[in-house]
């Protein structure tokens, strides 16, 4: 009986996901489980998700998954590296017998071997640390990285890399947790649904109001729930931004994590009420889009470098949905008693910001939740 995990962020589901759960189904055959490790109300790229946690793990349970178990914020919002490492040291505490996660390549012995290769090498360490200083930005460091030292542009794709990055989080865990991967035929960066099935361009459909154009990509549930979105909540997050930031002072931003080289006094010196003109003149070869995402984030919720020693504990594991009569929990108990241990500081600690960032999420999507209901298990 096997417990395969996926890691996500179904921002939203669409029938790509559908594809790898089924795939995932069919490796764990009918007496195992799927065990999805999604991401909560902010997603990797440290902005609101497009629906509320609790409505994108029914989505997954009612696409297959036998549960979803929540990635928490000060995770979910990081680099690949740190989302790879919260996601796995879960999948890896609750005894699951391996991951599957869809990658351009499609090659599970490739990148496997790739991961392996670049941790053997002590060079490549380096010369990632070298491409940063110069001023390049992570993923495209790990990229010139392998180009230079391996010849190889597998790292180019970001689901390749984000899947070495899984592999790499494994062999510090458990080097003997299976690796799957089904190979992605979507570019996630493609917002043309015509071109692309992927979560951005449903996104970009729904921010236009053009959510028709995506019906076609989507299980009608989910595009029955987008319908009911506020469509306005990403813009309304950015509106937020500048006001808040203008609050600061640069010993306090100096204190968050992500903030070095002085962008302190950048971020205060080039405010301005529309988010785009602000972003437009703050950005570097450095900083880009992406991290300054990051870093307004761990401002607003006091995450400081401080926290760097939390991010190498254990996440707190909390269930957000069970399919109803599945016996995943059953199964958990047996192999471990993880999900009945009492918190640690850390997890505590780990917890608390992601409940402030619910609440903050909750005033932005309009959408407060009795605090006893939200922390329910919600049963599909």
């Amino acid at each position: 009986m096997k417990i395969i995990g996926i890691i996500c962020e179904y921002n939203p589901l669409h029938n790509g996901h559908i594809k790898q759960l089924n795939f995932t189904k069919k490796l764990v055959k009918k007496d195992g489980f799927v065990l999805c490790v999604m991401s909560g109300n902010f997603t990797q790229r440290a902005e609101p998700s497009v629906l509320e946690k609790s409505v994108r793990a029914k989505h997954a349970i009612l696409s297959g998954a036998d549960a979803v178990l929540e990635l928490p914020a000060l995770y979910a919002t990081d680099s690949a590296a740190n989302f790879a490492y919260g996601a796995v040291s879960i999948l890896n505490a609750i005894k699951a017998d391996g991951i599957c996660c869809g990658s351009e390549s499609g090659q599970p012995d490739k990148l496997k071997q790739f991961s392996k290769d670049i941790r053997n090498n002590p060079l490549f360490d380096k010369a990632v640390q070298q491409q940063m200083k110069e001023g390049i930005n992570y993923p495209a460091a790990v990229s010139n990285a392998a180009k230079e030292l391996f010849n190889c542009d597998l790292l180019d794709k970001p689901n390749n890399l984000l899947a070495v990055e899984y592999l790499n989080a494994m062999d510090k865990f458990n080097p003997n947790m299976e690796f799957f991967t089904l190979k992605r035929e979507e570019d996630y960066r493609q917002t043309d649904i015509a071109k692309s099935v992927s979560a951005s361009a449903v996104r970009k459909c729904l921010y236009e109001n053009k959510l028709a154009h995506a019906k076609p990509a989507l299980p009608n549930f989910v595009y029955d729930d987008l319908v009911k979105a506020d469509k306005n909540i990403l813009d309304k997050y950015r509106c937020f931004l500048p006001m808040f930031l203008s609050s600061l002072s640069t010993e306090y931003l100096n204190t968050i994590e992500g903030v070095t080289e002085g962008i302190e006094n950048r971020i205060l010196s080039c405010l301005s009420p529309n988010f785009d003109k602000f972003i437009l003149k703050l950005k570097t070869k450095r900083y880009t889009r992406l991290k300054l995402n990051r870093i307004f984030f761990n401002s607003f919720l006091g995450i400081t470098k401080g926290y760097a020693d939390i991010k190498q504990s254990l996440p707190p594991i909390k269930i957000l949905a069970l399919k109803k009569d599945s016996g995943v929990l059953t199964e958990v108990a047996k192999r471990t008693d993880i999900l009945t241990r009492k918190k640690t500081p850390q997890q505590i600690i780990c917890d608390d910001i992601t409940t402030r960032a619910d609440r903050f999420y909750g005033i932005l999507s309009n959408n407060i939740k009795d605090k006893n209901l939200a922390n329910k298990i919600l049963k599909v």
